[in-house]
């Protein structure tokens, strides 16, 4: 397998790789003393397996990594200004003059801080390396700084600065913060910014970078040179949770000296280009970004880190590199010995920047701060002339009409109902969603009720990410990517074709936003090809893309993601685990426990990862998901912005609370792969999810949680205006003698909603009239008989909104708390009531959520169930990273 030819590379590289040589010699790379000795008794048979050339099991892989890798390439806690190595290859570090050495370099080394950033703390690490100058990366000074070259100016409403310390345990309050004043440069050549920063003084003194190269070192090639990377590795959803919790002992975001050794130079991309970089093997993490690589037998600088592909190389901007170039130099940045002037091997990229562009700044002046985006406009209604459509989404995108279900993939139908199949060919277009840009980008992901589209998104999303790998881990994936997907997903959703193939404006004579639209649309029409198995089509089109010299990552992507889609592109069956697969089992709930809900929360943006850290707060004592992890919850998605976030927030599974989450329609819209392959490693036992319903009972209490699986059946090849879903007949029956068996009360979960005020539910009637009530569900329901009586209230989410709905259709709590991380604009009131529905039923007063004049506002759900059947619910809001109680009930 792939991952276990990166591990044996890795022991390889690491100088381990003559105990792959035999079984015997294996079993020496596992040293005692680390993790239980279960796990040791993995990692000793992973290793004999790497010996045999067999295939390792994922506890047994888990394991090697988990143990070796911090026993060979340990991450050294540093604590007021020192550290203590116990790890058998690094003990000389902890002996004179190394120590000294090393500690003199931490007191300059410090962490870029992001003050009043919406989601991101910090952006990375930066050091002092002149006068009050300070090192980082480019792509962390791009998080609040916009331009290149000299000529740089602050992002609207965004600041950054330096904090020295941020070591563990330090205390909040002993944090000093000193203010970067501009930004001097970021290079156009190499991932490297210099920042100018106010009141340095001389505890913090500049370190010296080297001159010589770094292949120098490697001359002989036989005995690599040790480098001590120093910097504030940040937990990173692209690699795996359980493994880097294990290497970094589940403490992140603090100083760190993480040893290793100088490597060959290698070629990697780095913002579009690829460059000679220097290599190491320490162990990094996001947040590692603009660490200083440190060479431990002079203590100079050798390197600038930028990037790392896990468990194959780490890459960083060689020092000798930089001496090279004249403006360094000449900025006042300290190299030894002093650099030789000799030719300018940057000049033709130093061409390129801003400084050869008109306006009236300076070299060395404070530039005015530049708004990052515009002001939203009002979004317009479509224009219509010469047989084209124009409509804002954001872009201004002119494309032409036709058939949307020509290609054989059908769009959903939001509109009314038309009267005739031949209406149907041709629907009127749909109003435009209001603009979107970065900073909204940042709020969470544009979702479209639509399987196909949501795997589209997911395909942008993986191209995003993949052109931001060796870039920020805090920087995300690249939004001009995500946006102009969005756009051509909006445009499709509103029943509009894409710019054609081949059409429109010389793609040299694009702006990069145009640019990046044209190569999504030629994308979207690319994977309709591909999963209809058009081969001429895909060939043209992939030709076409390959011309245009748009991201290689589009082609391999949606080859890789059309596994995913089912015959013709409809949505590919889910899979499901049957209640004769799943057994009878009920999971243990604690008497007078608190749990969390959250619904709709998967977005992996930093509203939801705000408001999983206020959910923290509450102290659960478990955790339940309603269900959609976006776009699709592909695996990649389920780890990432699930999985990893759960780790973040509440730590391992082994030693955090109970968490559960249940089967939503975006969860299926890949097949389902990704949710069964997170609820099987999401918990350790006796707390085992093992299928999309379950139930968690305390019979001291006299409380039970029964959640099902609304996500199966939420599909219509007519469009998701039909589409009523429905629970499996014999989950049906498994429900029912949960709670016939079971005198206590009773809470339902599922994703969708039971009833609604707000949301459709199925086509209209012959009169145009809509049903408020999935009447299935409502079946099932009924046919629970006296236990009816016994619930307590149902939870959904499904809707991004809070609904308190007054007692209906036999149900004394409906609760809808779909308001998790979706952003919902003003502009889209979720509270507009739907015309077509007559008799609705009622919200609570007093219990709508508020908004902060562009978005309504996120929020979740606390229950305390106590003895004897009591308990209570609390509603809460993020007011601005503030958890705020909105309204309570007894149940």
């Amino acid at each position: 397998m792939a991952d276990d030819e990166r591990i044996r590379r890795f022991l390889e590289g690491i100088g381990q790789g003559e105990v792959l040589e035999s079984v015997a010699a294996a079993l020496e790379v596992v040293p005692e003393g680390l993790g239980t000795e279960e796990r040791r008794d993995d990692a000793r048979n992973a290793a004999a397996k790497l010996a045999r050339r067999e295939t390792l099991a994922p506890q047994e892989r888990f394991a090697l990594e988990s143990i070796v890798i911090p026993d060979k390439r340990p991450a050294i806690f540093i604590e007021n200004g020192t550290y203590t190595v116990a790890h058998a290859l690094w003990l000389h570090l902890d002996q004179e003059p190394v120590k000294a050495r090393l500690c003199r370099t931490f007191r300059s080394i410090g962490r870029i801080e992001l003050p009043g950033h919406p989601s991101l703390p910090y952006g990375g690490t930066g050091f002092v390396v002149g006068e009050k100058l300070l090192m980082t990366n480019r792509h962390v000074a791009e998080i609040f700084a916009a331009g290149l070259g000299t000529r740089i100016a602050f992002r609207t409403g965004l600041t950054a600065g330096v904090d020295f310390l941020q070591e563990r345990g330090t205390p909040r309050e002993d944090a000093v913060l000193i203010a970067v004043r501009r930004v001097v440069m970021i290079h156009p050549y190499w991932d490297m910014a210099l920042l100018e920063v106010e009141g340095l003084d001389p505890a913090h003194p500049p370190l010296e970078l080297a001159v010589r190269s770094p292949e120098d070192d490697l001359a002989d090639g036989t005995n690599p040179a040790e480098v001590a990377v120093v910097g504030y590795p940040a937990f990173d959803p692209r690699n795996a949770a359980d493994v880097q919790t294990a290497v970094f002992e589940g403490v992140f975001n603090v100083k760190r000296l993480q040893p290793g050794l100088l490597k060959p130079r290698a070629r990697v991309e780095s913002f579009g280009r690829t460059v000679d970089a220097a290599t190491h093997d320490a162990s990094t993490l996001g947040g590692n970004s603009g660490s200083a690589v440190i060479d431990i037998a002079s203590g100079r600088v050798i390197a600038l880190h930028f990037a790392g592909r896990y468990l194959e190389a780490n890459y960083a901007v060689p020092a000798a590199d930089l001496a090279q170039d004249p403006r360094v130099v000449d900025a006042g940045v300290i190299f030894t010995p002093t650099p030789a002037r000799g030719t300018d091997p940057y000049q033709r990229w130093w061409t390129m920047t801003d400084d050869n562009k008109p306006g009236p700044t300076r070299a060395g002046e404070a530039s005015p701060a530049i708004p990052q985006a515009p002001t939203p406009p009002a979004p317009a209604a479509p224009r219509i002339a010469g047989g084209a459509v124009t409509v804002t989404i954001p872009l201004q995108i002119t494309v032409s009409l036709g058939d949307p279900s020509s290609d054989g993939i059908r769009p959903p139908a939001r509109t009314e109902e038309p009267a005739s199949v031949e209406a149907a060919a041709a629907p009127p277009p749909k109003p435009t969603p209001p603009v979107r840009d970065a900073q909204a980008a940042a709020e969470g992901p544009l979702t479209f009720r639509d399987p196909f589209l949501s795997l589209y998104q997911s395909i942008a999303e993986e191209v995003a990410r993949q052109s931001a790998t060796l870039e920020s881990l805090n920087a995300g994936p690249e939004p001009a990517i995500i946006l102009a997907a969005e756009s051509v997903a909006a445009a499709r959703d509103a029943r509009l074709t894409e710019v054609p193939a081949g059409g429109g404006a010389a793609l040299e004579s694009l702006t990069p936003i145009e640019y990046g639209k044209r190569c999504a649309s030629l994308a979207m029409q690319m994977l309709r090809a591909k999963v209809l198995g058009d081969h001429a089509t895909l060939a043209r089109l992939k030709d076409e893309l390959e011309a245009g010299q748009c991201d290689p990552g589009w082609a391999t992507t949606i080859e890789a993601y059309a596994a995913y889609f089912g015959i013709g592109g409809q949505r590919r069956p889910p899979l499901y685990t049957t209640p004769a697969q799943a057994g009878e089992r009920v999971l243990p709930l604690a008497a007078g426990c608190r749990i969390g809900l959250i619904g709709d929360w998967g977005t992996g943006a930093g509203p939801a990862r705000r408001l999983l850290g206020l959910v923290a707060a509450q102290k659960p004592d478990l955790l339940i998901h309603l269900g959609d992890i976006y776009y699709s919850g592909t695996p990649e998605e389920c780890a990432r912005k699930f999985e990893a976030e759960m780790v973040a927030a509440f730590g391992p599974k082994e030693t955090r609370i109970p968490i559960f989450t249940l089967s939503g329609n975006h969860d299926m819209y890949c097949g389902g792969v990704g949710y069964y392959g997170l609820i099987e490693r999401l918990n350790r036992a006796p707390h085992v999810q093992l299928a999309s319903f379950f139930c968690l009972r305390s019979v001291e209490a006299g409380w039970q949680i029964l959640a099902m699986d609304t996500g199966l059946h939420d599909h219509s090849p007519l469009g998701v205006a039909d589409a009523v879903t429905f629970v499996e007949a014999d989950e049906q029956a498994w429900l029912k003698r949960r709670i016939d068996e079971f005198p206590g009360r009773t809470i339902l979960l599922s994703h969708h909603q039971l009833f609604s005020a707000f949301a459709r539910i199925g086509p209209k009637d012959e009169g145009g009239r809509a049903d408020p009530v999935n009447r299935p569900l409502l079946r099932m329901y009924d046919g629970f008989g006296a236990g009816r009586d016994r619930v307590a209230a149902w939870f959904w989410g499904h809707e991004h909104n809070l609904c308190v709905y007054e007692p209906y259709a036999g149900l004394t709590r409906g609760r809808c708390i779909g308001h998790g991380a979706v952003p919902v604009f003003v502009e889209d009131d979720p509270y507009e009531p739907l015309a077509e529905v007559s008799a609705p039923p009622q919200i609570v007063p007093r219990t709508r959520l508020s908004h902060d004049g562009s978005y309504y506002r996120h929020g979740f759900a606390m229950l305390q169930l106590g003895a004897g059947g009591t308990g209570s619910a609390g509603y809460f809001e993020d007011r601005n990273g503030i958890a705020v109680q909105t309204y309570s009930e007894a149940l």
